[in-house]
Order: structure tokens, then C-alpha cells, then sequence
């Protein structure tokens, strides 16, 4: 009686299939490079065929950093590739920080560095608070700040600080700030801290009106109070005067 063969439970390595895995695309890198003052820009990433619509930089003493944001996603090899080039058009050289890579992309994979720690990120949204002349925004081509993960982080700095702890004036500018942004981007976040400002500015205003009749008042009881000791005085000295 004939059996039909068993399969092979464990077939030989050779028979199993492997799919080398290709690298992952990504819209957001982060680049650290030299010589400090030289960036990278729009209409270099252009050149090689990578379409940002942010590049926004700054540096210290020694190094840049980059923070791009592309139009469509691409793999790290063509960023590598646009590199080697700018080390020979530009001069540019890509240079590592202690702990960090010198390209660096936003990933969500368990263990990674979140973007918002990467050391570019970190000395970006640093530089913007402080107003440091090296940072240098540029998004759609316009040198300014105006949107995307950096905007928003910049903006919760902005937030953080209590409107009570600012003075009237900067309050105002604040505000005035604000109804810029929400012109040039129609954000619903904006629009809300913009009414919230307002809102405070009115209350702010009702206080400080409440506050100087009450002053008032209260000089204008100190006055009658001293009329009336006056009064008081000048009728014991009449008495004293009848008797």
C-alpha cells in the first residue's frame, strides 16, 4: 500500500522567498553640515529635483541645521545623493552632532527619536524663540514661518505665556501679531487664541476702568474725611471760644 509524501514541515532555505526591504519614504528630513553661514535652500534642493515648500535653518559657531519639508515623499538615498553634489557645488559637507545622524527624518517606528527631540528641531525652535539672527525661515519660497510642525511648536511656546504675566503693550502686539498670521494662514487654532487675546484685552480694560473709579473713590473718601475733621476741629474751637 502506497502513502502519498509528506511535506516537508521546515523547507530548505533556498526555497523561501526573501523581499529585501526597501527604505522608507519620507516628506520631513533634518540635516546637519558645514561650514557654519552656508545653507542648504529651496533652489538648491530644486536643482536635484527635490520640491520643498519649507527649508528653514540656523547655526552656531560651527554647524547648520535644516529642517525640510518636501512636496513629495522621497528615500533617504536621494538626499544622500543631493549631498555628495552640494559638497562639490557648494562646497557643503554633511557633519554629525554627538547622538545624532547627520540626516535625520521624522519617523513613528517604536525607539526612534521623535522629531520633536532631534537636535535640528530642537536648535530651530530655540533660535525662532529667541529671535537669534542665524535662523533663517523660508516657507513657499517667502522668509518667513507660517505653517507646519515648527509653526506650531513656535506658537505653543507663544501660548505658554500667560497673557497675565504681559504687559498691556505686549498684550496689543501679541494680538496684532496674531490677526497677521491668520490673514496669511486661516488656522482655527489661531483665530481662537486671536478672540481669546480680545477677549482678555476687554476684560483687561474693564479691570483697569473699575480700578481708577475705585481709586478715585477712594481719594474722594479720603478728601471728606479730612474735610470733616477739619469741620470737627473748627467747631471745637468755636465752642471753646463761647464759653
Amino acid at each position: 500500500m502506497s502513502s502519498e509524501p509528506l511535506d516537508d514541515p521546515d523547507p530548505p532555505t533556498s526555497a523561501v522567498q526573501t523581499k529585501k526591504k526597501e527604505p522608507t519614504q519620507k516628506k520631513i528630513w533634518m540635516l546637519t553640515y558645514c561650514p557654519a553661514g552656508t545653507y542648504i535652500t529651496m533652489d538648491m534642493l530644486k536643482a536635484h529635483d527635490i520640491l520643498a515648500d519649507e527649508c528653514h535653518s540656523t547655526s552656531d559657531r560651527v554647524m547648520n541645521y535644516t529642517y525640510i519639508h518636501l512636496t513629495k515623499r522621497c528615500r533617504i538615498t536621494l538626499i544622500e545623493k543631493f549631498l555628495l553634489k552640494a559638497r562639490e557645488d557648494y562646497g557643503i559637507v554633511k557633519n554629525e552632532v554627538f547622538g545624532y545622524e547627520s540626516i535625520g527624518s521624522r519617523s513613528t517606528d517604536p525607539g526612534s527619536t521623535k522629531m520633536e527631540d532631534h537636535i535640528v528641531f530642537k536648535m530651530l525652535l530655540a533660535h525662532s524663540k529667541e529671535k537669534n539672527p542665524s535662523f533663517s525661515p523660508c516657507t513657499d519660497g517667502e522668509s518667513n514661518l507660517k505653517r507646519g510642525h515648527l509653526f506650531e511648536a513656535y506658537n505653543a511656546i507663544e501660548d505658554s505665556a500667560t497673557l497675565e504675566t504681559r504687559s498691556k503693550t505686549q498684550v496689543i502686539k501679541y494680538a496684532r501679531k496674531l490677526e497677521v498670521e491668520l490673514k496669511m494662514n486661516k488656522d482655527k487654532h489661531l483665530e481662537s487664541v486671536l478672540n481669546t487675546t480680545r477677549l482678555y484685552l476687554q476684560a483687561s480694560e474693564g479691570e483697569r476702568r473699575l480700578q481708577s473709579e475705585n481709586t478715585a473713590l477712594r481719594d474722594e473718601n479720603i478728601s471728606l474725611r479730612d474735610e470733616n475733621t477739619t469741620l470737627k476741629r473748627k467747631i471745637q474751637e468755636l465752642e471753646r471760644t463761647l464759653l
